[in-house]
């Protein structure tokens, strides 16, 4: 069994894992860790964990005359490089190869020998086309070890990776995202694209309704296919209707962008409920050569500092920062704290002060 430890979620499998953790790639200032018992690695992003555990995690393939590696360095044969994953030693070898030198293929039993970059390349492609089933042990020898599916099938065992054994069976009517934990994950995405990409609300409405049209398409393109199907097993006319109306009436995506979503307004109101959300304060800059109507925006510093303090990681953040420091470490400078200037400032050390520090670092005039 498989624990989210930001929801709590149960998985029965590292696939449904990994599948789950999807609703959570656009929360911010979280680490998303291996599930796997033993591995110990986070990432920063869901698209490292994801092939983390795809590379690093799925049972062995049982293709005849697979062969897996075991090496904690791959040496250049060439030259003193060394390199702890097999896609940049290929790389390293093309430089070689850029420079005229002739190489031969790393991989066991593959005695091909190139010179032109372009051959090298296709040559791995095709015929050692497997590099996700790589596996890195640090208990291996320097120089690496190769594995047969014959040493699989003798039950050696290869730390890190899970047989397919060890994968519990999952019903396909297990249902890892709920209504709202869809709903939050699309606000969060929305919210990135305003407050971290800095795109305009015309251009996020843009996206949003065309994307919405084309999930619509795409509907009208399924629904027949699936009633034919259904039509086909002998299903009556009144199920198959319950099922297809069930069908539109679960559908996550079009509901969310008909309500909470339609509109900039609608958003900011959904953002304000959901996530402390500072609307930004426009103001009125006249109309342009064209007669449109222009607007600039800036976001309150008392709304924001309000926000800020509702939250327990940033007040423990905050209050980390202004801790004083030793005295034998103030030989060692973090920040503006530990200056000259700022033991010197009285109301700077009074509870009730709260520091800023103001800087402009571009402005952005969008039209």
């Amino acid at each position: 069994m498989y624990v989210c430890k930001l929801c709590n979620h149960s998985s029965g499998s590292l696939k449904r894992f990994s599948e789950h953790f999807s609703v959570h790639r656009n929360v911010v200032n979280f680490d998303f860790p291996c599930g796997v018992p033993g591995c110990n690695r986070t990432f920063r992003n869901y698209s490292s964990f994801k092939t983390h555990v795809h590379r690093d995690h799925q049972p062995f393939s049982r293709k005849k005359d697979a062969q897996f590696f075991c090496v904690s360095t791959w040496n250049c044969p060439l030259c003193a490089v060394k390199c702890e994953e097999i896609h940049d030693i290929l790389s390293h070898l093309r430089i070689h190869i850029k420079h005229g030198v002739e190489i031969r293929c790393l991989f066991a039993n593959c005695k091909k020998r190139f010179s032109v970059r372009s051959s090298f390349a296709s040559h791995i492609s095709r015929v050692h086309n497997k590099l996700d089933q790589i596996q890195l042990d640090s208990t291996s020898s320097e120089t690496g070890t190769v594995l047969t599916e014959s040493a699989q099938e003798n039950n050696q065992e290869f730390p890190g990776r899970l047989h397919s054994s060890d994968e519990e069976s999952v019903t396909d009517d297990e249902v890892d995202v709920s209504a709202d934990s869809f709903k939050h994950s699309l606000s969060l995405f929305y919210l990135k694209l305003e407050a971290k990409l800095l795109l305009p609300n015309s251009t996020i409405q843009e996206i949003i309704d065309t994307v919405q049209d084309i999930h619509a398409l795409s509907q009208q393109n399924l629904i027949p296919k699936l009633k034919k199907k259904l039509e086909g097993i002998g299903i009556t006319d009144d199920e198959v209707t319950n099922v297809l109306t069930l069908f539109k009436s679960e559908d996550l995506f079009s509901a969310s962008n008909c309500k909470e979503f339609r509109s900039e307004s609608t958003r900011k109101s959904h953002f304000k409920a959901v996530f402390d959300y500072v609307s930004p304060t426009e103001i009125y800059l006249g109309e342009d050569q064209f007669g449109k109507q222009r607007f600039c925006q800036y976001i309150k510093i008392q709304d924001t500092l309000r926000a800020l303090f509702k939250q327990n990681s940033f007040i423990k953040d905050y209050k980390e920062t202004h801790k004083a420091q030793p005295a034998l470490q103030r030989t060692i400078l973090r920040d503006v704290y530990d200056g000259r200037a700022f033991p010197k400032d009285e109301p700077l050390h009074k509870n009730s002060a709260v520091t800023l520090i103001l800087y402009q670092d571009i402005c952005y005039v969008i039209w």
